[in-house]
């Protein structure tokens, strides 16, 4: 049938200059630096004890309350005084919630390994 048989063309890059705006290296890989997880973390990973551990450790920090203070010379010493939290404090991405998006980043922090690409 026609129907099955149609071929169906993919986006690509247009130029040279795009894929160099976008990050792209020759390789498909960014020119500097490769973020990647390792064969270790993901042995590691598999184990639901390790796994548990890591989730437990990631939400235990994304539900903490951020809490900014200045300091303010009284004359005799310096005072802690709290100060109303920003915006970006509250909620970072209007569209996921806070504890969502700082999970993930306790996540990504724990398990990045810089390797250099050459």
């Amino acid at each position: 049938m026609a129907f099955f048989s149609r071929k169906i063309n993919t986006a690509e890059f247009a130029s040279a200059q795009v894929k160099a705006a976008a990050g792209v290296g020759i390789s498909g890989i960014p020119p500097m630096y490769a973020w990647s997880s390792g064969t270790f973390e993901q042995i590691a990973l598999s184990l639901p004890t390790v796994s548990r551990a890591r989730d437990l450790i990631s939400s235990t920090i994304a539900s903490l309350e951020f809490m900014q203070y200045v300091k303010q010379w009284n004359g005799v010493n310096y005072e802690m005084i709290h100060v109303p939290n920003e915006t970006w404090m509250e909620n970072p991405d209007p569209k996921v919630p806070r504890q969502f998006i700082l999970a993930n980043t306790v996540t990504d922090l724990l398990a990045m390994q810089p390797t250099v690409v050459q």
